[in-house]
């Protein structure tokens, strides 16, 4: 299965890999083996658009899909379990990784652990390690939910970086690139798409 570096400014801890650096499945295959399969995410794609996506399918994740939807430090330590799902972690290292309070992460892990979202790996001294549970449903859903509104953001992502050119009708005014055509022209939301100006700015 082809694998993946995510860059992240988080520091993690606890592990032996690189602080800043942490090899990852790729998130839209899912592993088979453990009874994840990612359907309705894939909807949004055809199979020849999936790998040019990747890269922002993999900054959605890193982003934060579900606080984004759920804004709750729940979502935030979900968030970062499910992307870095391949390791486990203390409480101290979910803590500060997923920018929630100690004693928050404290009482949300006993909670997820009691809904067997997240298991307890082992004890690394007086620490206990945890990981997503990906035996269970709702890890399943979870992480299903997680890739699914991230795969939706990077098509988006996708469709907006498709705006190259655009041509002013009043002063014929040509411009290239994404950042021009912002400048130059910039844009109007229809029917809760994002498009062009018709007209440049200065002809409006």
């Amino acid at each position: 299965m082809p694998e993946t570096v995510i860059s992240t400014k988080r520091r993690i801890s606890g592990n032996t890999f690189e602080k800043a650096k942490i090899l990852k499945t790729q998130p839209d295959i899912i592993r088979e083996n453990r009874g994840i399969e990612a359907k309705s995410g894939l909807e949004y794609l055809s199979k020849k658009d999936i790998p040019e996506v990747k890269s922002e399918i993999n900054k959605a994740l890193e982003c934060g899909p579900l606080e984004s939807v759920f804004p709750c430090s729940e979502s935030k330590i979900l968030d970062f379990l499910v992307t870095f799902q391949d390791y486990d972690y203390s409480i101290s290292d979910i803590a500060e990784n997923s920018g929630v309070g100690f004693k928050t992460t404290l009482e949300i892990v006993k909670e997820l652990e009691d809904h067997q979202t997240i298991v307890n790996t082992r004890n690394v001294g007086r620490a206990l390690m945890y990981r997503l549970n990906l035996d269970s449903k709702q890890a399943q859903s979870i992480t299903q939910l997680a890739t699914d509104i991230a795969i939706k953001r990077a098509v988006e992502e996708k469709e907006s970086n498709k705006i190259e050119e655009a041509i002013c009708p009043q002063c014929q005014l040509h411009v290239h690139g994404q950042e021009e055509v912002k400048k130059k022209f910039g844009f109007r939301t229809r029917r809760g798409k994002q498009i062009i100006q018709s007209w440049c700015k200065e002809c409006r």
